[in-house]
């Protein structure tokens, strides 16, 4: 059990993905219309058709979640994202709460370049993750690739639960984590939310400085959980978590 306090790169990036549905932008209340909830609406993904295709990004590949109504909305040289919700593919008659809406799930993988950094061992690993989350890792992109540069961490972000240990599922140079935290202040959901986060960060077999990670990411605003559909979404992103293959470099 390793105590850390997590305001990272990967938070940074899902709360871009936050806009999910345009349910909480100002104008949706006001010209939303009773219809099924697809990938397209205010969202630009596509509904995964085969959830036996692998999708394949520069550096690695995995399997979409094994269940239906999941988006995939990214899929570029350094990222591969799933994301659902409880309206996909549901008729909803009216506006959806932002209770309701912050109720998010993704599945997802991505790698990231660690400058001046030893990844040589498991332990390595296991240190520059240690080091990471508490120093409020930012990603900073640097002729095409994304890198993993330390900033001030936030008051804003408060860790409720973490581990990180040494995992041998996807080679010798891995650790699974999970961890869970507090956002104070999610003005997008008008209120606070809590993340719940886990999977395995990998060296790359081929490279002395990517880091690969795979994970499960949930949301939802503080006192609105809905245990049954995160326990559904997780264990079908399992096929994910446990799907990752590593593209070796030429």
């Amino acid at each position: 059990m390793n105590s850390i306090i997590f305001k990272g790169a990967c938070h940074k990036k899902l709360g871009l993905l936050l806009v999910f549905l345009c349910f909480l932008a100002a104008g949706c209340v006001s010209t939303f219309k009773p219809q099924v909830i697809s990938c397209s609406y205010g969202f630009k993904g596509q509904l995964v058709a085969d959830t036996n295709q692998r999708k394949e990004s520069d550096n690695f590949s995995i399997l979409p979640p094994s269940g239906k109504n999941w988006c995939m909305n990214e899929q570029s040289s350094n990222r591969i994202n799933f994301l659902t919700n409880k309206f996909i593919g549901q008729f909803v008659e009216k506006f959806p709460s932002d209770k309701e809406t912050a109720q998010q799930y993704w599945a997802l993988a991505y790698n990231v370049k660690v400058k001046d950094t030893d990844l040589s061992t498991a332990q390595k690993v296991k240190l520059f993750m240690e080091k990471w989350f508490p120093g409020g890792a930012t990603w900073e992109r640097i002729d095409g690739q994304w890198h993993a540069l330390v900033t001030s961490p936030s008051d804003d972000h408060k860790l409720t639960k973490s581990e990180i240990e040494i995992d041998n599922t996807y080679g010798d140079d891995c650790v699974r984590y999970s961890a869970s935290w507090f956002e104070k202040h999610s003005s997008r959901y008008r209120g606070p939310l809590v993340h719940k986060e886990e999977g395995f960060a990998c060296r790359h077999p081929s490279s002395t400085d990517l880091l690969v990670v795979v994970k499960f990411h949930e949301t939802h605003r503080a006192g609105y959980e809905n245990t049954r559909l995160a326990l559904k979404y997780r264990a079908e992103a399992e096929q994910t978590l446990q799907s990752l293959e590593f593209n070796m470099k030429q």
